[in-house]
């Protein structure tokens, strides 16, 4: 396995958590807007979505320090 530099790393796992977010958000829309609102879900979209936001952050500030 090729050696990667820790700025490569920080940023490809900071794409990944934009990635995430972008997911989360596409799915909590779905969850607003559902046909029947007494089908609920279990997952909470919005959580995901500032979890994601927050590590891509931190990945942001990793890369930029690296």
């Amino acid at each position: 396995m090729p050696h990667l530099h820790p700025r490569t790393l920080f940023i490809a796992l900071g794409i990944g958590f934009l990635l995430a977010a972008a997911w989360a958000s596409w799915m909590d829309r779905r969850r607003q807007n559902r046909a029947n609102p007494d089908r609920v879900g279990i997952v909470s979209w919005p959580l995901i979505l500032v979890l994601a936001l927050t590590g891509a952050a931190i990945m942001a500030l990793l890369a930029i320090r690296a």
